[in-house]
């Protein structure tokens, strides 16, 4: 934290020659005083913000690529798939047929 030199002798006499009472300008002298004793170190700063923000643009720029990448493997499977499945059910519809064929020729 950073010290700032406070001459609150001279805030009051600015602010009491300005028409504040003595007690009103102690009073804002030290809430003046206060505030500048603050602990702004666990602020964020604009380049940490912005270095957060480039970081996750990043992270999701990797996920959108990765789920990309699974979409088409997906859709490659699902592909796959469905040849696999056409060709069984083609070898089904012939046997069905063959069947049949076989069973008008015993009758």
């Amino acid at each position: 934290m950073n010290a700032v030199a406070f001459d609150t002798y001279r805030v009051v006499k600015r602010l009491k020659e300005a028409g504040f009472s003595e007690t009103q300008a102690e009073a804002v002298t030290i809430a003046i005083q206060d505030s500048t004793m603050l602990d702004l170190s666990h602020l964020v700063t604009r380049e940490h913000f912005d270095e957060k923000s480039r970081q996750t643009d990043a992270r999701l720029d990797s996920l959108e690529s990765r789920l990309d990448s699974l979409e088409k493997r997906l859709d490659a499977t699902k592909a796959e798939l469905d040849a696999r499945i056409d060709a069984v059910e083609s070898r089904l519809l012939t046997k069905i047929a063959d069947t049949k064929i076989q069973l008008e020729l015993r009758m």
